[in-house]
């Protein structure tokens, strides 16, 4: 095998944005392609359009820090391509997907716009479903139209979604959720409406 090339200015991305919605895991690609001379063969890493049209491979790889999540492969290459070259491509696909992953981690929190869409889930304890449900759902549709946001309870996971415009009417969405279904957390400060006072305790 040759020489690597590696423009690492192309490689370093220079933004990196999401919709709001909720990611697992960074995703990174990168192209790879092949230069050969007789029997010496050169892999190349993130090529251009030029190597893309002299060369003899277009190898696109897209993958997480877990492995590869799509593999796009096309050859002008006479003979076809050796075991040895496709494993030595993905090594260095691989190489350059840690690269990326690398600078991106971290970035997502940072360069979320602040009114990109948001997704969010509540966790609902079982004794406040009831709460949360009764009049038809009358405590969510109230945050609906306060919030410009859509919330429904989702039985399976015992959360309430919220899909929010951007990030205030999220966090407006998700504190009345909290409060209704009585999700505390100590220092918080919430205003419950008393339903009955008693002389040692009150029902909020």
């Amino acid at each position: 095998m040759g020489v690597v090339l590696w423009r690492q200015s192309v490689l370093i991305p220079w933004h990196f944005r999401d919709a709001g919605a909720p990611i697992t895991q960074d995703v990174a690609g990168v192209a790879m392609g092949l230069v050969t001379d007789g029997d010496e063969e050169i892999i190349l890493t993130d090529i251009l359009g030029v190597e893309d049209h002299y060369g003899e491979m277009d190898m696109k790889v897209k993958g997480t820090r877990e492995g590869i999540a799509a593999c796009q492969l096309y050859t002008k290459h006479p003979k076809g391509l050796s075991e040895q070259t496709l494993k030595e491509a993905l090594s260095q696909a691989r190489k350059a997907h840690e690269h990326i992953l690398d600078h991106m981690q971290g970035q997502r929190a940072q360069c979320m716009p602040y009114h990109a869409p948001r997704v969010a889930e509540v966790q609902v304890e079982r004794n406040g479903v009831r709460t949360l449900l009764r009049d038809r759902g009358a405590i969510l549709r109230d945050i609906e139209e306060r919030t410009v946001s859509k919330l429904w309870y989702d039985r399976r996971k015992q959360v309430v979604s919220v899909e929010a415009p951007n990030e205030e009417a999220e966090q407006l969405a998700c504190k009345p959720v909290s409060e209704a279904v009585g999700v505390l957390k100590l220092g918080v400060k919430v205003d419950p409406n008393v339903e009955k006072a008693r002389q040692s305790f009150a029902v909020v």
